[in-house]
């Protein structure tokens, strides 16, 4: 395993703006409902959510239970706590309830609730405004620097896609465009034009070589999991560009780096169904404690534990292959034949892999894959700034 931090540490800064003010709002929280006997309600099963009934387990307003709008999750038992539709505090109202928000749904949750008799308030809490925090970027100076357009940006992306594919080619270095990068080549040949980020999978051993590639590459490397003490969400690490600056603002994450490119590890996992739902299971567990830890001891731990076995099962000798810590969950496992050796296909200016079968790949994505979206959805969803360093 590849020792954390190792020369590292100038390339990255973590960020406890949002975290600290998250924090503060859950102390002012249990102070002032204090000997009210309210009871509490989390609205939503986030990551956010998980961190809400973590940090009120052991005070006077723990969780009693959660609602969620999304039907999959309804009648699950999920962080400890059941969750129903958020109908059933229709049907018992309720004066003594204090509903919990951390979402980007806020206003529409809000909403929702107040149809239902609830008022924000006094019902009705907000533990952190999300919306406002991803766009608050005061917890950086970036005065007299020259601010990326997107159009830059993509060329600084294409250029470390071009660097990806050099270590490819020079030392056998696997990697398959993911995600909405594949739908991009096949469907635009190049970017999706409302996209505003590159994923890429590469098998979790050529992950880890290319790390060690990279350490003494004086323009590009790798923020991951596997070689500093935080855990960035979803799986993935960044590739990044050293000759620019990326301020990306994503709760509880908020980092600077260079500009980047998603590389997602490709693990092996089980073909027994049951051994299959272990592993599933371990992995999202193990997860949490990465995602939800505020202590840098206790984060840093999960983190070992979490990796130790992502590795139990070995990339060439499993016909599954996947990462299921990604938001596609379990429609991120594929057979492997699936992804093959690689297919060349044009993106943008480059000529890059993509998965072999890859008409199966996208159906298992996307379905219909080449059927646009409706027009209020064609949008970037990220929050990062780029600049370019002095």
């Amino acid at each position: 395993m590849i020792g954390r931090q190792s020369m590292i540490n100038d390339y990255f800064q973590i960020h406890k703006y949002a975290l600290n003010i998250f924090l503060k709002n859950i102390d002012t929280l249990i102070s002032k409902y204090k000997g009210t006997k309210k009871e509490c309600i989390m609205f939503g099963t986030s990551i956010i959510a998980e961190m809400v009934v973590d940090q009120l387990k052991d005070t006077e307003l723990k969780i009693s239970f959660i609602i969620d709008n999304a039907k999959s999750r309804q009648g699950m038992e999920v962080y400890g706590k059941k969750v129903y539709a958020p109908e059933r505090l229709k049907a018992e109202y309720n004066d003594n309830y204090l509903i919990l928000i951390a979402s980007s749904f806020q206003d529409e949750m809000i909403k929702q609730l107040e149809s239902y008799g609830y008022m924000y308030g006094k019902h009705i809490v907000k533990i952190i405004d999300l919306p406002e925090l991803m766009n608050d970027y005061s917890y950086v100076d970036r005065t007299g620097l020259h601010r990326l357009s997107q159009d830059e940006v993509k060329k600084v992306q294409l250029n470390i896609l071009k660097k990806l594919k050099e270590c490819s080619i020079e030392y056998g270095i696997r990697y398959y465009l993911h995600a909405g990068t594949a739908l991009g080549a096949v469907r635009h040949r190049g970017y999706i034009p409302w996209d505003d980020d590159v994923d890429v999978f590469v098998p979790i051993d050529d992950y880890l070589k290319l790390i060690h590639i990279l350490e003494n590459d004086k323009r590009y490397k790798i923020i991951s999991q596997f070689n500093t003490d935080y855990y960035y969400g979803w799986g993935f690490g960044y590739m990044i560009d050293c000759n620019t600056i990326c301020d990306v603002n994503k709760f509880p994450i908020q980092i600077s780096l260079g500009q980047s490119i998603d590389l997602f590890p490709l693990y092996g996992i089980p073909e027994d169904e049951r051994e299959k739902d272990i592993y599933i299971n371990t992995v999202k567990n193990l997860e949490s404690k990465c995602l939800i830890s505020i202590k840098d001891e206790d984060r840093i731990n999960a983190i070992n534990k979490l990796n130790k076995f992502l590795l139990n099962y070995n990339y060439n000798e499993c016909k599954l292959v996947g990462n299921v810590l990604m938001p596609a969950f379990v429609n991120d496992i594929y057979e492997k034949d699936i992804l093959g050796n690689g297919l060349e296909m044009q993106f943008e200016n480059l000529l890059l892999n993509i998965p072999e079968k890859y008409d199966l790949f996208l159906k298992q994505l996307y379905g219909d894959y080449m059927q646009l979206p409706p027009v209020e959805k064609r949008k970037g969803e990220h929050f990062y700034h780029t600049y370019f360093k002095e």
